[in-house]
């Protein structure tokens, strides 16, 4: 009886394989008959990782979309903090965590990708934001630690660095709870597991609160069904921890052009700036419904449909020229033109975006895949789409933790509550004796730094 069953559920573990497989191809028979796209449509040959977890490729495309948009009040509350330096209530540390990166004027290259780790593979979690979090602290380390750099290039895959490998599997135990508690007018933000999707906001805070191990420490589990994301510590874990200071935010294109007057050229070079001067960018987008068959080309939506959002990490840009060269556009052409099936228009785009995914090498442009900038008419007339990564808000940490003695603001060769009181007296000054890292004031991220002084000291 047992081997019948046995090969019963063989049997089922097979067929609805195939059916996945059936499944995907007509999508990507549907897509490439499509006349006039820019990108190719192809097989997932890691499809067969997911045999007996999803019965569906709508169940697994619903579980690779695992960002959580932020509460329209957290960013009213943050875009006014960054006017007014003023903080108010308990969520006031994941503010004071961040501040807002323009361009600083750099001369940049007209193609440019930065180093970065090897593609990842969230499997069968949520928790592309927890990839894209630990993505972006893995380039920032390469980048601001090792004093590597990126180069004009128009492969990604050339400039991957394996000198370091930080743990997604900390980094998605530390969620937020997403039933967000409001006690007289502000948001009581406490941790959670649950595999309910993430958003690089609080995890780059965490960033600095929690830090990060090593990924041998903290292996990732990625091929089970579990709701919740799992505890698995391995030898002295905390030895190895390495912690981010402080946060750069670029908002949406249309909060830098709204609240802070920037123009379109300001807003692209920030971006630009941002990933050559610190690393790749934790970037968001609903994701189209076409887009999970993409396999080379620059993608543009063909549909106007989206199953959810995704945290992926922007790793640089291509040119025209560049995209010639990889075949993807004709010698003749001086720019790409397509038609956005979301807001109907036609756009002109000459530049484009290198993007680093989460579903392994083996899906997509070896794990990769290029989309259009936003182009000037777009960002001044306002007819950006949600998939595209300029509607929202891009990440990238800043490293260098000062060390404990910083915080020995007296000088008796002890961090305690005498210059914890020192610190508060001096908050919102300029006081450079009090202002840890060094971003010209005194406000909640020193107070959160000096926290993890004094607990380092002792």
């Amino acid at each position: 009886m047992k081997r019948i069953v046995a090969i019963l559920l063989i049997a089922l573990a097979i067929f609805s394989f195939a059916s996945l497989k059936d499944e995907w191809m007509r999508g990507v028979q549907k897509i490439n008959s499509i006349p006039g796209l820019s990108w190719r449509a192809g097989y997932f040959k890691g499809l067969d990782r997911y045999e007996g977890l999803a019965s569906n490729l709508d169940e697994l495309f619903k579980k690779w979309a695992g960002t959580r948009e932020l509460p329209k009040e957290i960013k009213n509350r943050f875009i006014r903090f960054l006017k007014t330096s003023k903080l108010t209530s308990t969520d006031d540390m994941f503010m004071a965590s961040k501040f807002l990166y323009t361009y600083q004027g750099e001369e940049l290259p007209s193609y440019f990708i930065q180093v970065h780790t090897p593609v990842r593979d969230q499997a069968y979690h949520g928790t592309c934001w927890a990839f894209s979090t630990t993505a972006v602290m893995e380039s920032a380390y390469l980048v601001q630690v090792l004093k590597d750099n990126g180069e004009s290039s128009i492969s990604p895959v050339e400039l991957q660095k394996s000198d370091v490998d930080f743990s997604e599997q900390f980094v998605g135990y530390h969620d937020i709870d997403w039933d967000l508690a409001r006690y007289e007018g502000y948001y009581v933000i406490q941790d959670s597991n649950y595999d309910g999707g993430g958003n690089p906001y609080f995890a780059t805070y965490n960033l600095i609160r929690y830090g990060i191990p090593s990924e041998d420490t903290f292996p990732y589990i990625g091929y089970d069904k579990s709701p919740w994301i799992k505890w698995n510590p391995k030898g002295d874990w905390k030895k190895t921890l390495e912690f981010s200071n402080k946060t750069a935010v670029i908002l949406s294109y249309d909060d830098m052009k709204d609240a802070f007057n920037m123009s379109y050229e300001g807003y692209i070079n920030t971006i630009k700036e941002a990933i050559e001067k610190y690393g790749a960018l934790s970037v968001m987008y609903q994701i189209p419904s076409d887009f999970y068959y993409y396999i080379s080309g620059v993608y543009t939506p063909a549909t106007d449909t989206t199953v959810g959002g995704h945290a992926v990490t922007l790793v640089g840009w291509l040119d025209v020229e560049a995209l010639k060269e990889l075949g993807w556009l004709d010698e003749s052409a001086t720019s790409l033109i397509y038609k956005d099936p979301f807001t109907g228009k036609t756009n002109e785009a000459t530049l484009f975006w290198v993007i680093k995914n989460s579903w392994g090498s083996s899906w997509g442009w070896d794990g990769y895949y290029v989309v259009p900038a936003i182009t000037k008419e777009q960002y001044e007339n306002g007819e950006v789409a949600r998939w595209q990564i300029e509607y929202y808000w891009m990440y990238v940490p800043i490293i260098g933790a000062p060390e404990w003695s910083k915080a020995d603001f007296d000088n008796d060769g002890d961090v305690d509550e005498d210059d914890w009181n020192a610190l508060k007296s001096a908050l919102w000054s300029n006081d450079k004796k009090y202002d840890l890292n060094g971003d010209g004031k005194v406000n909640g991220n020193d107070l959160e730094i000096f926290m993890r002084l004094w607990n380092a000291s002792k």
